[in-house]
C-alpha cells in the first residue's frame, strides 16, 4: 500500500466504524465519537502510566547496581551484561557493559557514546514509552503497528545524524550497529530487526523511508481529529448531508 493510503485508510475506517455503530444501535453519532475517542486516549494514557512506572523501577534498579565510570570523555553507568542503552524518564542516564564496550574500537565507541547522547538528550525513554502504549492498545490494527515501527526508526536515525554531525563516520556507526546486533542476536545473526534495517540503510546513504511516511501520518492525524470535531459540532442539532458526503468521499478514495 502507498505511503499515504494507509493512513488515510486508518481515518476513513474509523469514521465509518463508529458511522456503522450509531445507525446499528440507533444513537447519535457525536455520543459515539465522543465514547470511542474516551476510551482510547484514557486506556492509552493508563497504559503509558504503567509502563513508566515499570521503567522508572527498572532505571532505578540499574543505578544501584552501577558504577560511574568516565570513559572517552563521556559518564557512563557500567552494569555487567547490559547492552548499551538509555533508562531514565526524568534524569535518563547511559548504561552498559565495561566488556562490550571494550570489545569495540576508539572510533565505534565514539559512535555508540555520541548516539546514545542523542537519546538521553531528546528524553527518548520517555517517547518510547508513549509509542509502547500505543502499540500495545492499538497494536491489531497493521497501520498502528506501522507507524509505531517508522517513529521507533526516525528516533533511532535521529541519534544517528547527531552523531554524524559532530563527526563521526558512517561506516563507525555502521559498524558498531552491526556488532551490537550481532553481540545481542548472537554471532553470525543471520536477520536484524525492520528498525536495525532502516537504520543500515539511512547510514548507507538510501532515502529514508520512514521520513516520507511520516508526513502522511501527521496529515492522517489532522484529518482524523478535524473529522471528529466538526462531526461532534456539526451533529449535535441533527443530521447533515454535507458530513456524509466527506466521508463517502473519504472512502472512495480509500477504495482506489
Amino acid at each position: 500500500m502507498d505511503d499515504w493510503r494507509r493512513p488515510l485508510g486508518l481515518v476513513a475506517s474509523c469514521v465509518l466504524l463508529v458511522l456503522g455503530c450509531g445507525m446499528v444501535l440507533g444513537i447519535h453519532v457525536e455520543a459515539v465519537l465522543a465514547a470511542l475517542v474516551a476510551v482510547t486516549t484514557a486506556t492509552v494514557v493508563a497504559t503509558a502510566g504503567v509502563l513508566a512506572i515499570r521503567h522508572a523501577r527498572l532505571a532505578r534498579r540499574l543505578r544501584g547496581a552501577a558504577s560511574r565510570i568516565e570513559t572517552d570523555g563521556v559518564v557512563v553507568d557500567v552494569v555487567p551484561g547490559v547492552m548499551p542503552l538509555v533508562a531514565g524518564l526524568l534524569r535518563p542516564r547511559i548504561f552498559a557493559d565495561q566488556q562490550v564496550l571494550a570489545e569495540l574500537g576508539a572510533a565505534h565507541r565514539r559512535a555508540v557514546f555520541l548516539h546514545e547522547q542523542a537519546h538521553r538528550d531528546r528524553f527518548d525513554p520517555a517517547r518510547l514509552v508513549v509509542l509502547e502504549a500505543i502499540g500495545r492498545c492499538l497494536g491489531w490494527m497493521p497501520a498502528v503497528r506501522s507507524f509505531e515501527e517508522s517513529a521507533r526508526a526516525r528516533m533511532e536515525i535521529r541519534a544517528d545524524r547527531h552523531a554524524i554531525d559532530h563527526g563521526v563516520r558512517r561506516r563507525d556507526l555502521a559498524g558498531a550497529l552491526l556488532h551490537l546486533a550481532d553481540r545481542s542476536q548472537g554471532v553470525g545473526a543471520a536477520a536484524f530487526g525492520a528498525v536495525t534495517e532502516q537504520r543500515l540503510h539511512a547510514l548507507l546513504g538510501d532515502p529514508d523511508p520512514a521520513e516520507g511516511r511520516s508526513r502522511w501520518w501527521w496529515i492522517a492525524v489532522v484529518v482524523l481529529l478535524a473529522t471528529v470535531t466538526v462531526t461532534c459540532v456539526t451533529l449535535s442539532s441533527g443530521p447533515h448531508p454535507e458530513v456524509m458526503w466527506v466521508v463517502r468521499c473519504v472512502e472512495f478514495t480509500c477504495s482506489l
